[in-house]
């Protein structure tokens, strides 16, 4: 069985290789993703890794958040894809205030 630190390529054994692939590739910013390989490896939190990256003066690039246009026939009701500020009467919280017969 192979390692899996050598699925992801040298760069993501640790944060120093990781350091090292940077500087030689001149970037100046690391992915989630890119994250996610190191933690695998290192068995150290996102957070530990984004804090000890941004110590080296890299910073952080988050994911954009996908956006939706929302037209006037939009089901205003959805609580999961509509207006994230209102939807939906809210029966899912109220249910179970009654209790249960039996």
């Amino acid at each position: 069985m192979s390692n899996p630190a050598e699925s992801h390529g040298p760069e993501y054994r640790t944060a120093l290789a990781f350091v090292e692939f940077l500087i030689d590739d001149e970037r100046t910013t690391f992915t989630v993703a890119e994250v996610q390989r190191i933690a695998a490896n290192t068995r150290q939190t996102h957070k530990e890794l984004i804090a000890e990256l941004a110590g080296w003066g890299f910073s952080f690039t988050a994911p954009a958040a996908p956006k939706a246009v929302r037209g006037f026939k939009a089901n205003n009701h959805n609580r999961f894809e509509g207006n994230p500020g209102s939807g939906g009467s809210g029966w899912q919280c109220i249910a179970g205030f009654a209790g249960q017969e039996g």
